[in-house]
């Protein structure tokens, strides 16, 4: 009897998963060497507290909310991306509206716009451009015109400083050598608002914690003889 075993050539795909398969299974210490490419992309979730300043300060008391961010970053540490922020203000005086409708205890407000900005070393500062709502009082069905609610638009200034939580992971995202790593964010921004009745416009500074999920590009790696025996 005469068997026969087959061969099976390795091509460049199957190199890619069992190469792909090693790093997702080494840890950081399992690298003779790990260079990043300096791109990255981060999300960013999280609360923060705020309080008004001119104006709304008459009317609005202090407040908190949540804040979410997506953003990428190249090799020259220029920021773009997405923001959406929501507050909750305790209302201390009511707006000089005309509307017998009561207002709300507490009045929302709804940031959503673009973000542009720069990474310092372990901290970034960047821009942000939003439209804005701000609603006064309830809205009863889709027919109700009797409503208020506040159009205008923000620019505000925020700096991030991360803070990692434990070591960074080696992952295969897409086909690609990636580190991803955990941080606790605080932050802290100052914003203008501008909108359509002037008693709600004027400054509003905010701090917050929030986490940060970032995952960096990585362009050149080696692992270690002593692993790859493993």
């Amino acid at each position: 009897m005469k068997l026969t075993f087959p061969v099976y050539k390795v091509n460049q795909r199957t190199y890619g998963m069992l190469q792909g398969s090693a790093y997702n299974e080494a840890k950081l210490e399992d690298f003779e060497y790990l260079k990043t490419s300096g791109q990255r992309f981060d999300m960013n979730i999280g609360g923060l507290v705020n309080q008004f300043i001119g104006n709304p300060s008459q009317h609005l008391g202090f407040g908190g909310g949540m804040k979410m961010d997506i953003s990428y970053a190249g090799k020259n540490n220029i920021i773009y991306g997405l923001n959406m922020s929501f507050y909750g203000n305790k209302l201390k005086k009511e707006y000089p509206i005309n509307s017998t409708r009561p207002q709300f205890e507490a009045i929302p407000t709804l940031l959503i716009g673009l973000v542009f900005g720069k990474w310092f070393n372990n901290f970034n500062i960047h821009g942000e451009l939003n439209i804005g709502i701000q609603n006064i009082t309830e809205k009863i069905d889709e027919n109700d015109t009797d409503w208020v609610q506040l159009n205008g638009w923000s620019p505000g200034l925020i700096v991030n400083y991360p803070i990692k939580l434990g070591r960074p992971d080696p992952i295969y995202y897409y086909g690609e050598p990636t580190l991803l790593e955990n941080n606790l964010n605080l932050h802290v921004g100052l914003r203008y608002l501008k909108f359509s009745l002037k008693e709600a416009t004027g400054l509003m500074p905010e701090l917050g914690i929030s986490y940060r999920m970032t995952s960096k590009g990585v362009n050149a790696y080696k692992l270690k003889d002593e692993f790859l025996k493993k």
